[in-house]
């Protein structure tokens, strides 16, 4: 019987090969931290060596900042992809708290509050949090000016309400991750304090009227 050759392997381009450390970075922040990604954890996810990371990722401080940055702002603009249909301001706030209140951001949250941890110390982390945090400055800023502009919202500091309300979302993050609540008092809880911020009637961003901070929905 005549022997198989062995087919040589395909070495990856060194563009393809930093692609898949940064993806494995990622897959590895979401699941497990920002704080876990070293050399080593990289290399034996890839199954390749620790010289081999070093070689493309020199830096991990800016590796950390760098695949915060990705996640984030994807997260970011998979919402104001989401949103952008909706046709008015008091919509695009339902649907936004709607969909930072479900089950399944547990990750993204997490990121968050790694992100904060980390950039206490390291100054270019908190650069990306602070780019981040602008970034859903400006997408809040907008929302609420078309609602001010449409007569839906009264409030005459934009940018300071846009501010209280990514505090609330701040503070959603942290405690759906330690399931302090549940998802359906997410909804009521962050749509309250922003329904009175704006003016607006009670329920208004819950489409209900009926919920009461001693009932459970």
């Amino acid at each position: 019987m005549a022997r198989l050759e062995q087919q040589p392997r395909q070495r990856m381009s060194p563009k393809d090969r930093l692609a898949s450390i940064e993806e494995a970075a990622q897959q590895q922040a979401l699941k497990e931290g920002l704080q876990t990604l070293t050399h080593r954890s990289l290399a034996a996810r890839l199954g390749v060596s620790h010289s081999l990371i070093v070689h493309y990722i020199s830096d991990l401080a800016e590796l950390r900042a760098r695949t915060y940055s990705k996640l984030i702002l994807a997260e970011l603009s998979s919402i104001q992809v989401a949103v952008a249909p909706v046709p008015t301001a008091i919509g695009k706030l339902t649907d936004l708290i709607g969909l930072l209140s479900v089950s399944g951001r547990e990750e993204t949250a997490s990121l968050w509050l790694d992100g904060w941890t980390i950039g206490r110390l390291n100054s270019l982390m908190a650069a990306e949090v602070r780019t981040a945090m602008l970034a859903w400055q400006d997408f809040i800023e907008e929302i609420l000016n078309t609602g001010v502009e449409a007569g839906d919202f009264d409030v005459d500091d934009v940018s300071g309400c846009a501010w209280e309300i990514i505090a609330l979302f701040d503070g959603l993050n942290s405690h759906m991750l330690v399931a302090f609540g549940t998802p359906e008092e997410y909804k009521f809880r962050i749509a309250a304090p922003i329904e009175s911020r704006l003016h607006l009637p009670p329920g208004t961003l819950t489409g209900t009227t009926n919920f009461r901070g001693d009932e459970r929905p």
